[in-house]
């Protein structure tokens, strides 16, 4: 995808810009953490406040003040207070965190389906801010920005021929519904046009991709489980549904996850009535059930899931639901294990949260497929385990024992222990992959996609001339070597030096990537993942599963 002004690049949550002065600071931290967790926890559950845990609160402001007035240097006393409440939560698990009012705000906005904005999708190229898609009935069509205009100037600020970075569109195109923006546009290189845009809320779909992968075989592409993923999801199976599909891969790799209600009633349209779809249990929280309520559009519709280790929380919810009722097939690479459920709490004046961990979930066999965690596991660091370990290419078999072992209706074993297991293991597929393609893949400024841009602007209409449809693209057009060669010159250009070695070894998947590029530039991520999916061995094999089972 595309940056988009509208869209906060990030499916992780918030990093602590403070670490290291945390760690300056850690043996006052820890000196008062106690006390700000108890502090925490009268807020978060309030209830009559004995003496002990007044006397606690008063050593919180006492120890501020001490430090403020006689600790060798200045500090700041509301920074120190944040780094603290972020010590103490870190001590808890993996997943509870504290966040800012920024923090919070961003997180909401991620996960709404609208942002305040303009409605375009950009890139920066030659640093200049490039227009590559405006979206529909957003205020930047209304005033008639169009692919390929350059946008100079955002208010008083210059957008080109100067080093910008993706944060810098977001600061000044998005903004509060309503408000005004002020644009200095370059169009074919020539004329120059000035418009005024009042920000609109703009929608951001969390389906990438949906189209027909044959006559029979629907391929949607899911990102995030959001405020409008239900429906996002129902309009593509409305489409495909109308294209004649029968079945369908439903592509959850690199899903991060989301709303636990988004994936509870994705699941629904998946399941026979009263099919148990998920529960979830903790402490202070009683046992909750969540149960398919009908038959869903998908009720007949044969299915293969596809998950990876980026696959997490709603993504493994979903492939749990349909794996512990024999519903379809799950295949590709462990997810990642994430069974822990957040509620998010807004105790403090100021806006910021605490989203702490208040339950775990189980999938239907009882399984709770969270992975573990603390004595001195390096939970950050265990997909670099898993890759180093090779189970990437060779399944787990750690997890394969009686004490993590659950049977299905059906009869079929699946197994606990973090994550969900396919059904059908495919090794990572690296064909063609080398180091320096990913390289490429891995620069802000994105080479591959720029060099499309430069591209498409003289050639672009001749393209959608010559091919009325992603699908006949995808069958016709090929990169040839001019093209290849012109890409590597223009490496040269900016300044990325390659070895021809390099040069020849990547040949095959650029040239692929290049393809998909023009294709995403002409027909939108459809087009992207048409080209792709042509030879996405994950794909392929779930196809190949459909066809023939």
């Amino acid at each position: 995808m595309y940056p988009s002004e509208d869209f906060y690049n990030s499916n992780e949550e918030p990093k602590n810009k403070y670490f290291n002065k945390v760690i300056i600071f850690y043996p006052l931290l820890l000196s008062f953490a106690l006390a700000i967790g108890v502090y925490l926890g009268i807020l978060v559950n309030p209830a009559p406040v004995s003496n002990t845990e007044k006397e606690t609160i008063s050593k919180i402001n006492s120890l501020l003040n001490l430090i403020e007035d006689k600790y060798v240097d200045s500090i700041n006393r509301d920074e120190l207070t944040e780094q603290s409440l972020r010590a103490i939560i870190s001590r808890l698990d993996p997943h509870s965190s504290y966040m800012t009012a920024e923090d919070f705000k961003r997180s909401e906005e991620e996960l709404s389906g609208n942002f305040g904005g303009v409605g375009i999708q950009f890139l920066i190229v030659n640093d200049t801010l490039c227009v590559t898609h405006v979206i529909e009935y957003s205020p930047s069509e209304d005033a008639g920005v169009i692919p390929f205009d350059r946008i100079i100037r955002v208010d008083s600020i210059s957008m080109a021929g100067r080093k910008i970075t993706n944060n810098d569109v977001f600061k000044h195109l998005r903004g509060e519904i309503g408000t005004r923006v002020k644009i200095k546009i370059l169009r074919n290189r020539t004329d120059t046009l000035n418009m005024e845009l009042k920000r609109d809320a703009i929608p951001v779909s969390s389906v990438d991709a949906s189209f027909m992968l044959d006559e029979y075989t629907g391929y949607i592409k899911l990102t995030q489980f959001g405020a409008t993923t239900y429906e996002d999801f129902i309009a593509a199976v409305n489409k495909l549904n109308n294209r004649g599909m029968k079945q369908l891969i439903f592509d959850l790799r690199d899903n991060g996850g989301g709303y636990l209600d988004a994936a509870i009633k994705l699941s629904d349209e998946f399941l026979d009535k009263g099919k148990l779809i998920v529960y979830t249990e903790g402490k202070a929280s009683p046992k909750e059930t969540y149960k398919a309520t009908s038959k869903g559009r998908l009720h007949q519709t044969k299915l293969a899931i596809l998950i990876n280790h980026n696959s997490a929380s709603a993504s493994e919810i979903v492939a749990g639901a349909v794996q512990d009722n024999d519903r379809g097939i799950i295949l590709g690479r462990r997810s990642f294990g994430k069974g822990l459920v957040q509620q998010q709490f807004k105790p403090f004046a100021d806006e910021s949260a605490i989203r702490l961990t208040v339950a775990r979930y189980y999938t239907p066999t009882g399984r709770c497929i969270q992975k573990p965690y603390g004595n001195g596991i390096d939970y950050d660091n265990e997909q670099l385990d898993r890759y180093n370990r090779n189970e990437f290419f060779v399944p787990d078999s750690s997890i394969f024992v009686d004490s993590l072992k659950y049977t299905t209706p059906k009869g079929k074993i699946v197994y606990g222990g973090g994550g969900i297991m396919p059904d059908i293991f495919i090794p990572l597929d690296t064909t063609y992959r080398t180091s320096f393609f990913s390289h490429l893949q891995y620069l802000e400024d994105r080479p591959i996609s720029a060099f499309i841009y430069l591209y498409l602007e003289k050639y672009h209409h001749q393209l959608k001339s010559a091919y009325k449809s992603a699908t006949a693209f995808n069958q016709n057009f090929e990169i040839n070597n001019t093209m290849y060669n012109s890409f590597f010159e223009y490496l040269k250009n900016i300044n990325i030096r390659y070895s021809d070695s390099q040069k020849k070894q990547s040949e095959t998947i650029i040239k692929r990537y290049l393809k998909a590029e023009i294709a995403r530039f002409l027909w939108n991520n459809d087009g992207y993942y048409r080209v792709l999916t042509t030879t996405d061995a994950d794909v392929q094999k779930a196809l190949y599963e459909l066809n023939n089972h």
